[in-house]
């Protein structure tokens, strides 16, 4: 997958670039979709102390969407959550 290559090329991904790729694999890869957005969501929570309940609940539900094929609504939901609380430090 073209993706991934491009993926490990750049090393650790921010958050929202991991983002990107986690639509990308949701669209290309749907088998392993789950563990990636396991593997983000556990990032996100990491490195979002301060995150409240309903943002984490807001978060798990656009992943879901991501895999029901709601992929440009829920990433833009996700974008605005890691930026609200990292800034251009998302990236």
């Amino acid at each position: 997958m073209q993706t991934e290559a491009a993926a490990r090329e750049l090393g650790q991904l921010g958050l929202l670039d991991a983002l990107d790729y986690l639509v990308l694999l949701a669209a290309e890869a749907p088998e392993r979709y789950d563990r990636a957005a396991q593997r983000w969501l556990s990032r996100l929570l990491d490195e979002s102390k301060d995150l409240t309940s309903d943002e984490v609940t807001v978060a798990l539900g656009c992943l879901r969407g991501l895999a029901a094929g709601y992929g440009e609504e829920s990433r833009e939901v996700l974008r605005a959550v890691v930026k609200r609380r990292h800034g251009s430090r998302g990236q």
